[in-house]
């Protein structure tokens, strides 16, 4: 709720960009957040946890590039706006973030020129702590860069590890 300072965001969906077999990039089954509601007007909003459960995550490959890197490319023109371009920019709202679990993430590797062969890899829980300092806070931009790398990078690991993604090839 808005005055308790805690809220959910139950099966949210992230469509693939066009030209990809999957109607999915991700999907999430809960996003869970709580946060000190009397930090909200401060210079540093104070977020105790944020709990990410249940993300899936497809991994399209083709030998023009992969959707998760064509779905990034498609944000980053949608918001730059060339009138933001121009003027100067807003001060962004800083944060302090304790705790972030994502738990479950399941993504599904599938390799275009290999006929749409498939496999499924379980990544290992990822948790990180003290996003920003509790004094000055991050830019929420970067805090957001900051979850989105390690959680990129455990997937990574996890992919590459996985020796039933190499049976695709065979």
């Amino acid at each position: 709720s808005l005055f308790s300072g805690s809220g959910e965001l139950h099966g949210l969906f992230i469509g693939n960009p066009q030209g990809f077999a999957s109607d999915r990039a991700m999907s999430f089954g809960l996003i869970g957040v709580d946060l000190d509601t009397g930090s909200v007007t401060d210079d540093t909003v104070r977020i105790h946890t944020v709990n990410v459960v249940n993300p899936k995550v497809t991994l399209e490959v083709s030998a023009n590039g992969n959707n998760l890197q064509a779905l990034q490319k498609n944000v980053a023109i949608r918001t730059a706006s060339p009138e933001e371009e121009q003027t100067e920019p807003k001060e962004e709202k800083k944060v302090f973030i304790s705790d972030i679990w994502i738990r479950g993430t399941e993504v599904t590797v599938a390799i275009t020129e290999l006929g749409g062969r498939s496999v499924t890899v379980s990544v290992p829980d990822l948790h990180l702590t003290n996003i920003g300092s509790e004094d000055a806070g991050v830019a929420a931009s970067q805090a957001v860069d900051q979850i989105l790398a390690a959680w990129g990078n455990q997937i990574a690991e996890a992919v590459t590890l996985d020796v039933s993604v190499m049976d695709l090839f065979k």
